[in-house]
C-alpha cells in the first residue's frame, strides 16, 4: 500500500504532462518554433481542457481498437481518421487560444485609452 499510492500519483502526473505536451510536435511542424517554445504553447493551449482531452484520447483509442478488431485492415483507416481528428483538435485549441488572447489585448487597450469626446 505504501508503494501503490506514490506510484499512482506518479502515473497521474505522467498522464498530466503527456496530455499537456501532446501538441508540441505538431506545433513545431505548424509554426517552425523550437522545442521549448512548442512545449510552452502546448501547455498554454491545453490549459483548462484536461478532462476533454482525456475523453478525446479515450474516443480515439476506442476507434482504433474497433479498427484493429475489424480484421486488422481497419486499423489503417481508423489511424488516418484519428490523426485527422488530432490535427483538427489542435487547430480548434490554437484558434480558441489565439482568439481569447486577442480579445484580452483589445480589452486591455480599451481600458487604458479614453475615447475622445
Amino acid at each position: 500500500m505504501i508503494i501503490l499510492i506514490p506510484l499512482a500519483i506518479f502515473w497521474v502526473a505522467i498522464l498530466l504532462f503527456l496530455i499537456r505536451f501532446m501538441y508540441a510536435p505538431i506545433i513545431i511542424v505548424d509554426t517552425d518554433k523550437g522545442a521549448v517554445e512548442a512545449l510552452k504553447r502546448s501547455w498554454e493551449i491545453t490549459r483548462g481542457k484536461f478532462g476533454k482531452l482525456v475523453a478525446l484520447g479515450i474516443v480515439f483509442l476506442l476507434i482504433n481498437i474497433v479498427g484493429f478488431i475489424a480484421l486488422i485492415v481497419g486499423i489503417f483507416v481508423t489511424m488516418a481518421v484519428t490523426s485527422v481528428g488530432f490535427a483538427v483538435s489542435y487547430r480548434m485549441l490554437a484558434y480558441e487560444y489565439d482568439l481569447k488572447n486577442k480579445e484580452e489585448k483589445i480589452e486591455g487597450k480599451t481600458d487604458t485609452v479614453l475615447p475622445a469626446e
